[in-house]
């Protein structure tokens, strides 16, 4: 018998189930739209200046807490994925949005530096949380289904959606302090994710190819194949560098331009500009991965 046979159905494997392929296709349908509304965001243009003309700290203070939010995406990163695997990847997503939305509560509401770590924890807390479950919810979806070819073309679709409505909440935001207070944008955020907790409801945890495992079995296979892939530490190592260039970008941008005179309400245009030229390149990465290759892409 071929690998692709299956005893009850000689020739192929069984037909999916119609609720599945149903749910399948809905968790499709629905994956674009959360995609974009999971951290719905207008502080990106004013947070900087929100910490220090709000709250008095310095970039360096600033510079900290950024490094605190590093450290816990770093804590969080392997236990999140181990309950994603053990549990499904809709409850972690889940969670990860409530952990957003609670984090960006405590940062517009919160006073005094304690709060704000705790903002900054679950923010962290929350990235790594949704980081990688979100693909795998996506590519378990189109297995089923047989589409798995769409993964990589969806993906830098769905990451451009996220950066272009980035941009234009952006814009929203930093507008919006010509006439409200800076923490009005961030509260705001909070209300307008809320949304995306319905939509991860509606969505169903695709089957497990292999049924529940141990969660010590979970993790030791992923510490394992992280320590000895060479690809997998490159990742590391890559995004590693990326978000420190980034954060420190992020950080230093907002009082660089008000320096040279531009007023609060008009850094969004100028982090508009960044993410726009980040969605295009997101929305062809999909195929310039195939066609290309993706050591190719990555030194580009």
């Amino acid at each position: 018998m071929s690998v692709t046979e299956h005893p009850e159905h000689p020739g192929g494997a069984p037909p999916l189930d119609p609720t599945l392929q149903r749910a399948m296709q809905r968790n499709i349908s629905l994956l674009g739209w959360w995609w974009w509304l999971r951290f719905f965001w207008l502080g990106e243009a004013i947070w900087v200046v929100y910490l220090t003309e709000e709250h008095g700290l310095s970039l360096g203070q600033i510079l900290f807490f950024e490094a605190a939010y590093a450290a816990s995406v770093l804590v969080t990163e392997i236990p999140s994925g181990i309950l994603a695997d053990r549990f499904g990847r809709r409850w972690v997503l889940f969670a990860s949005a409530v952990i957003f939305v609670l984090g960006l509560l405590a940062f517009g509401l919160g006073e005094g530096l304690l709060l704000l770590l705790v903002a900054y924890a679950a923010f962290g807390m929350s990235d790594a949380a949704a980081s990688g479950a979100d693909q795998a919810l996506l590519y378990d979806s189109l297995e089923p289904v047989g589409r798995t070819e769409e993964f990589e073309p969806k993906l830098g679709r769905f990451n451009a959606l996220v950066m272009g409505g980035f941009a234009f909440m952006t814009i929203a935001g930093s507008l919006m302090v010509r006439w409200t207070p800076l923490s009005t944008p961030i509260l705001l955020s909070a209300a307008l994710t809320l949304p995306s907790l319905l939509l991860i409801l509606r969505m169903t945890d695709p089957p497990r190819r292999s049924g529940r495992v141990s969660v010590r079995s979970i993790g030791g296979g992923a510490l394992k194949r992280i320590a000895t892939t060479r690809s997998m530490w490159s990742v590391v190592i890559i995004n590693g560098v990326s978000t420190v260039t980034i954060a420190l970008m992020a950080v230093l941008q907002q009082p660089l331009l008000i320096k040279f005179g531009f007023p609060v309400w008009s850094l969004g245009l100028f982090v508009a500009v960044q993410l726009l030229v980040g969605a295009a390149g997101a929305w062809v990465a999909g195929a310039a991965g195939l066609r290309l290759g993706l050591r190719r892409v990555f030194l580009i």
